[in-house]
């Protein structure tokens, strides 16, 4: 036998969950923001996009199989390249401002050498060549540690 609560019993058990797990009703206020102190950006969330296909790319290629799927996968993480290439670096507000266009460029750049790898490793899935394909996803593992060591703040390490 079902029993339903009282209106009143229902609002101070809905209160207490709520406490326990951080929702509120205006929790949309907190939008945008991770951690203290820290804005949640647009370039955040291209790059977290990244990182999950970037995780995908590397157990698809484990499997010759998928690669049409893999393919597709490095399709989609070329779309949030070239969408995070519009944002600067969080890092950027930290550089002197005479340093600040050649920092900007110098991001761009290496976006612009990763664009041209993720390419190749797209043609190398397309292509069954899953030795290339292993090959670049060592190279690009590289150089997204050198990039995020130049470009992103030490704390998102």
């Amino acid at each position: 036998m079902n029993k339903v609560l009282p209106p009143s019993l229902t609002c101070i058990f809905i209160f207490l969950l709520s406490l326990g797990t951080g929702y509120s009703a205006d929790n949309h206020d907190n939008e945008g923001v991770v951690g203290e102190g820290h804005e949640h950006t647009p370039l955040e969330d291209e790059m977290s996009a990244i990182g999950k296909a970037w995780r995908q790319v590397k157990r698809g290629a484990r499997k010759p199989e998928n690669n049409a799927d893999t393919a597709k996968i490095v399709e989609t993480i070329l779309v949030h390249v070239e969408k995070s290439m519009e944002y600067v670096p969080m890092m950027t507000e930290d550089v002197l401002e005479a340093d600040r266009d050649a920092f900007v460029e110098a991001y761009l750049r290496e976006m612009g050498v990763f664009m041209a790898s993720l390419k190749e490793l797209h043609a190398a899935f397309k292509a069954d060549d899953n030795a290339k394909a292993n090959a670049l996803i060592a190279q690009l593992d590289e150089h997204r540690k050198m990039s995020h060591g130049e470009f992103r703040p030490p704390e998102d390490h």
